[in-house]
């Protein structure tokens, strides 16, 4: 009797753990993660290098379009005359400056869920928000 008492209890203690036990976490998506700054999250497009490498039109939060190159060999430059070289980690976009008003800085970028005519929200670590768009 003792032993069917201690198996009883043993499998309610079991029961009991499976009750607390939280929900298995979602499998994260090949193309697109969310993220959360606030109170509303935006889809994010994860970034390639070979995604990357092309000639990208930009448009600044203030209307000012500019473009930038990224070479198959990890550098980068910009219309304004800034240049360095880019890598990715964790699926952003990171530039580090060797020329122009970005020398010496590394800003990593995310990337947001392409629009129908392909542009896409690219935010930085530092909060710059753009809009870019890969030419054809």
């Amino acid at each position: 009797m003792n032993k069917l008492l201690i198996a009883a209890g043993g499998a309610m203690l079991l029961a009991g753990c499976q009750q607390d036990a939280a929900p298995p976490e979602p499998a994260p998506s090949d193309t697109a993660t969310t993220i959360s700054d606030g109170p509303s999250p935006m889809a994010t497009t994860a970034v390639t290098a070979e995604m990357l490498v092309g000639t990208w039109d930009d448009t600044l939060a203030d209307g000012t379009k500019t473009t930038t190159t990224f070479t198959a060999d990890g550098k980068y430059s910009d219309a304004d005359g800034s240049a360095g070289t880019y890598e990715v980690k964790d699926g952003k976009a990171c530039l580090t400056g060797t020329a122009g008003p970005d020398s010496g800085k590394t800003n990593c970028w995310t990337l947001g869920a392409p629009g129908g005519d392909g542009s896409m929200p690219a935010t930085a670590d530092d909060g710059t928000a753009i809009t870019v768009k890969k030419r054809a």
